[in-house]
């Protein structure tokens, strides 16, 4: 019988509805995640016991989804759901079940999930209940649907997107017929959610294997995530399998996705999906800025800086000396003598805090207006030009010097 280590609260919480007489098991992705030698980040938990009577016997609960069977219990400041054995109503949304009805039976409740490897439950007295297949499939490194795909993915069109997610983070395959499936049905993702879209397709980015957002491209989904997705090649997608090393920042593996797009293309996808501002200002001028050269000079680099800030920078030159930027022409790859200048310049550049902003100039604009100088558009103009003279000369950064530098520019 194949054992599972459940941790200390799972254990409780089984046990003690076990000794009140119902079933109980830990479910789903859990379940998968421990077959496979992973730390599962929840532990979800199924059973006969209506939620009603799972808070009898439990003294913290929350009620987070009661309509739908699910008690949230806290127990030692874990937070742990268990949903009562259920089957779901019609899906008149294409997403959401109408209603659910309680059952007996845990199969019943195993059949309604999406796909077999997360359709298995265990306690530790009766060891794993697979009933699809889960574990055969985990062992195939597959993504198939419980029963019949088409009746899922009409039950809810997210899950065609959370088949290529669950390939991507996993590196599983897609079994046929669930493939199919995606390309017969997926314009049942037209009734999903902008913001859900944009979740799922963040995973698949930021995964392992962000090579797989391919599968959106080529099974008709990519119609009902953005319609600038056709003016991606395919071969852009199949370069991300070398984006797989690149850190996985949000914004880092959004801008090495839409490299080859322009920035008002990327901005209205992003925008499009809801995507925060934040997302959309850094991926918008990494992508613009990862297709241009980087100076490696000192001076140079500090102009960088200026236009586009520490953390922008940093990112441009981890793109550039990718991988990914080895087999795409586009972004100019930074070889192993261009990477090392480029870093022992900027690392001395931030150990001797060369300036390369206005405020990092020894004097102000208060200094500039206690000289005299009237407040308005030339204090800058004037701070404009200090900077541009320290960035060539940074040992010139002293109040005193930068004051001499303004009377020659008033002169």
């Amino acid at each position: 019988m194949m054992h599972i280590e459940l941790n200390e609260d799972v254990k409780y919480i089984i046990n003690r509805l076990k000794k009140a007489g119902f079933e109980a098991y830990a479910v789903g992705g859990c379940i998968r995640d421990s077959i496979m030698g992973l730390s599962p980040g929840d532990w979800d938990i199924t059973t006969n016991a209506k939620p009603y009577e799972i808070k009898k016997y439990f003294k913290r609960s929350i009620d987070t989804g009661i309509e739908h069977g699910t008690v949230t219990l806290l127990i030692n400041k874990n937070a742990y759901e268990v949903t009562t054995y259920r089957v779901d109503g019609k899906y008149s949304d294409g997403r959401h079940p109408d209603g659910v009805m309680f059952c007996s039976s845990l199969t019943e409740d195993l059949k309604r999930r999406d796909f077999t490897i997360n359709a298995m439950a265990y306690n530790d007295d009766e060891g794993l209940i697979d009933s699809f297949g889960g574990s055969e499939d985990i062992k195939k490194r597959t993504v198939r649907c419980v029963g019949d795909p088409n009746e899922r993915f009409l039950e809810d069109g997210l899950r065609m997107l959370r088949a290529v997610r669950f390939c991507a983070v996993l590196d599983f395959k897609m079994e046929k017929n669930t493939y199919e499936a995606i390309k017969l049905l997926h314009k049942r993702l037209s009734s999903v959610s902008s913001e859900r879209i944009f979740i799922e397709l963040d995973k698949i980015l930021r995964s392992k294997h962000p090579e797989y957002i391919r599968f959106i491209f080529e099974s008709g989904l990519y119609k009902y995530c953005f319609r600038e997705f056709d003016k991606m090649d395919i071969s852009d997608m199949e370069l991300l399998v070398y984006a797989g090393d690149i850190p996985n920042k949000r914004y880092i593996r959004w801008a090495a996705f839409m490299r080859n797009l322009d920035v008002g293309t990327i901005k209205a996808i992003l925008r499009g999906l809801k995507a925060d501002n934040d997302c959309i200002n850094k991926t918008s001028v990494l992508a613009q800025f990862i297709k241009e050269d980087i100076p490696d000079s000192k001076s140079g680099l500090k102009r960088l800086l200026l236009k586009i800030g520490k953390e922008l920078l940093e990112a441009v030159i981890i793109i550039k000396s990718s991988k990914l930027a080895k087999y795409d022409d586009k972004l100019g790859y930074l070889d192993a003598k261009q990477l090392e200048k480029i870093k022992n310049n900027l690392n001395e550049i931030y150990k001797y805090n060369e300036p390369y902003s206005i405020d990092m100039l020894d004097i102000d604009g208060s200094t500039l207006i206690n000289l005299g100088i009237k407040e308005g558009p030339q204090i800058g103009i004037i701070l404009k030009k200090l900077l541009e003279q320290v960035i060539e000369r940074p040992e010139i950064n002293s109040r005193d010097i930068l004051l001499g530098c303004v009377k020659d520019i008033m002169s």
